[in-house]
């Protein structure tokens, strides 16, 4: 609100719109942009941003909806934890019944006549009607300290049981690159390098 020296000598009052009045969110063209997500890829195509107070709006919307997702996120993330609590829980639950009736079992599996049981070279089973008692045997486990083995063939050189792995060092090939377009040209021979991908891609734009 402010006054105006009017022609008559006289003050007169004049109102000025708020920014609020000028270009309120609901009556932005920008509030339909939810039923045009929901229309055809034209109809989206056809709304643009004309000014600065469209833009700041979108600008908003934008952080509304990242936080909306943020929001969700930490929803689903607790709701998933509140699920995993409760599977622990089962799960523990049923493996202490599957390792009761599991341990049982192999005392009577053992407590069996040994003719009554099939034998191979890998295994020893019995038979029931719902299942199969096995008891399989095992290799024994074998631990390698990669380093002390290693020495150890090169002390007494049993090279070919050594393994040499060769890969580019790319870190330091990169400096003497150039890439134009999808290439990758060696830079002191102009030779393009076989084996690079060069996809290019475009700009990335960011709302901040």
């Amino acid at each position: 609100m402010s006054e105006i020296l009017g022609f008559d000598g006289s003050l007169a009052t004049i109102f000025e719109p708020s920014l609020a009045t000028i270009f309120e969110p609901e009556e932005m063209p920008v509030a339909e942009v939810e039923e045009l997500q929901e229309e055809g890829q034209e109809e989206q195509q056809g709304w643009r941003i004309e000014n600065d107070l469209m833009a700041d709006w979108a600008v908003e919307k934008i952080k509304f909806n990242r936080a909306e997702l943020e929001r969700k996120k930490r929803l689903a993330e607790e709701k998933m934890r509140q699920i995993q609590i409760w599977l622990k829980s089962e799960q523990e639950k049923a493996e202490r019944n599957i390792n009761f009736f599991k341990q049982k079992l192999r005392d009577y599996f053992m407590s069996l006549d040994p003719s009554l049981l099939k034998k191979t070279k890998t295994q020893i089973k019995y038979e029931l009607m719902s299942g199969t008692l096995k008891m399989k045997i095992q290799n024994p486990e074998i631990e390698r300290n990669k380093e002390a083995l290693l020495s150890w063939l090169e002390q007494n050189g049993l090279t070919e049981y050594i393994k040499t792995i060769k890969e580019p060092d790319w870190a330091k090939l990169k400096d003497n690159v150039e890439i134009t377009g999808d290439k990758a040209i060696y830079k002191e021979t102009g030779e393009i390098i076989p084996g690079v991908k060069v996809t290019p891609r475009p700009d990335k734009f960011i709302v901040e």
